[in-house]
This record gives structure tokens, C-alpha cells and sequence, in this order.
């Protein structure tokens, strides 16, 4: 406990240094993240180091200027695959607070996921912390990258990005708000006897299905939770899930095999982080929703 204090006394000293030379020549900018905390920068965007600890953050990276502003990520930030290449400063929980001092990062970029503790910690060696959390709909998403591209200089091509997204997504909700009969639809992450984690109606994904057509079974709901009683109740059309081990699953439960969207083999598959993140892939889910929803 002793080494620890002394270590964090050591980074404290260097950081205030460090701190107030740099700050002299240095133009500051403010941004307030998705829950309204004022992120002050005082760095270049041609010089500024990130640490990602959300996937969705990393992903997104990736797209504005293929990594080059990031030096570290998360265990869980797995997409693009050159991201794996990046140190990992650990989970998204709580992350490796020391590793991340010691690596110097300008700014850390997390999601809802960070606790307010590592927030803390950080905040006070004067390393600023930028949330941008998962939303219920894309406006939170187009926000974040907005103020990602200004970050990193990259303004012009994050406006095209969201402008381009827009654009796909205006005419696939034409095409499928114009179809009949749409289809019931369920997405599982887990089920079991006490209850499936499945997305509400002010969940990211249930948002998804809607634009895609879809009529997301377990809006009734809000949160990740949804009872066994009501999935049989509403008896989806198709299923919809990340985990390619599901649909064995289902077939071999006594139970949830009974489902008509087992028997009928329309449970499918959607690529892990597609629909569970806000990402600019978010648009190819869609497309794939569409066809699965009316074809």
C-alpha cells in the first residue's frame, strides 16, 4: 500500500511539472461530453496522444485517422484488428490506472461504462476524460463524432462521416417503414429460467431494429431485462443475436426450442459489435436487418 501511495506522490509531482510547461505555449479548447462535464484540452490536435478504453471510441479512431492519435486501448477493443496491436491498459471497468499515467495520454476517451472512481483518479493528475456513452439513439453517436474529429483535427471528415450516415440511414428507414407486415423481433445476448438479457425499448439496439422495420418484441420493457413469460407471450417472428452458440442452444433447451422462431430455424447471427455499440457500421446492420426482416 505504502509503494503504491509513493508511486502515485512520484507521478503527481511529475505531472504538475510537466503540466506547467507545456501549458504556456498551449491554446486551450473545451468540449462538454454526452453527460455534460466540461473536458478541457490544452494540446494540438496534431500532437495529441489518446487512450481508448471503449470500443466504440477505438472503432471510431480507426475511421478519422486509422489509429494514429491513439497509443493504448482496452481488453475489449477488438475491431479494427490492427487495434490489437495498440497496448491494452486493461478491462473497461477499471482499467490500469498507473499504466495510463505512466503512458502520459493528453485525453482518455471511455464510455458509460467508466466508473466515476477511475474518473477521479485520473482528473486528478490532470488527465482529461471524455464520455461518451451509449445512447438510445444515433444523435448521441453523431455528437461524439463531431467532437472526436475536432479533437484530432479532423473536422471536415467527421461531418462527411455523419452526413454520409445520415444519408444511408434516411433511405433505409423509407424502404422499411414502407413494407407490410413487419416482422416480430427478439434479440438475446443470454436467456434462462429466471429471465433473458435482452434489449428494452430504450436500449441502442432496440432503436436499430425499429429503423430496420423491425417491431423489437421486448419494447415493453426498459433496461436489459425481459421475462421468459413475455418472449413466449409475444412469440417473435425471427431472433436476432451476437453469440454464434445461441442458436444450438435454444434447439437443444426444452423449453425455449418451442419458440416458433427455433422451429421455423429463423434465429441469426449478426457479426459481434455491429449492433451492440454505436459504430458508423452500424449502418451495414441495418442493411442486414432489412434483408433478414423482408426478404
Amino acid at each position: 500500500m505504502h509503494l503504491k501511495k509513493h508511486f502515485f506522490l512520484i507521478l503527481s509531482i511529475i505531472f504538475i511539472l510537466s503540466g506547467c510547461k507545456n501549458e504556456k505555449n498551449a491554446t486551450k479548447t473545451f468540449y462538454h461530453d454526452s453527460y455534460g462535464r466540461k473536458v478541457e484540452l490544452s494540446v494540438t490536435p496534431q500532437s495529441i496522444r489518446i487512450i481508448s478504453v471503449a470500443p466504440s471510441m477505438t472503432e471510431l479512431f480507426f475511421r478519422l485517422d486509422d489509429g494514429k492519435t491513439l497509443i493504448a486501448r482496452s481488453d475489449y477493443c477488438d475491431y479494427p484488428p490492427e487495434a490489437k496491436n495498440l497496448p491494452s491498459v486493461g478491462n473497461l471497468l477499471e482499467p490500469n490506472i498507473e499504466y495510463i499515467l505512466a503512458l502520459k495520454p493528453d485525453l482518455v476517451v471511455a464510455s458509460d461504462h467508466f466508473t466515476k472512481e477511475s474518473v477521479t483518479k485520473l482528473e486528478q493528475f490532470n488527465i482529461p476524460v471524455y464520455i461518451g456513452k451509449q445512447g438510445k439513439d444515433l444523435d448521441v453517436f453523431y455528437q461524439i463524432v463531431n467532437d472526436m474529429g475536432q479533437i484530432i483535427g479532423k473536422k471536415e471528415h467527421a461531418e462527411k462521416l455523419i452526413a454520409d450516415m445520415k444519408n444511408q440511414i434516411v433511405e433505409i428507414t423509407q424502404r422499411t417503414h414502407s413494407q407490410a407486415n413487419p416482422p416480430k423481433v427478439y434479440y438475446m445476448i443470454s436467456f434462462g429460467e429466471s429471465g433473458d438479457y435482452a434489449p428494452g425499448k430504450d436500449t441502442f439496439i432496440a432503436n436499430l431494429i425499429r429503423i430496420a422495420g423491425g417491431i423489437n418484441i421486448s419494447d415493453d420493457a426498459n433496461g436489459w431485462s425481459y421475462s421468459r413469460e413475455k418472449l413466449f407471450e409475444h412469440n417473435p417472428d425471427l431472433i436476432l443475436t451476437s453469440r454464434p452458440e445461441i442458436k444450438q442452444l435454444l434447439k437443444k433447451d426444452a423449453v425455449y426450442s418451442k419458440l416458433q422462431a427455433v422451429q421455423n430455424d429463423k434465429v441469426y447471427t449478426l457479426e459481434s459489435g455491429t449492433a451492440e455499440r454505436p459504430s458508423l457500421r452500424n449502418v451495414e446492420t441495418l442493411l442486414e436487418m432489412e434483408k433478414l426482416f423482408f426478404r
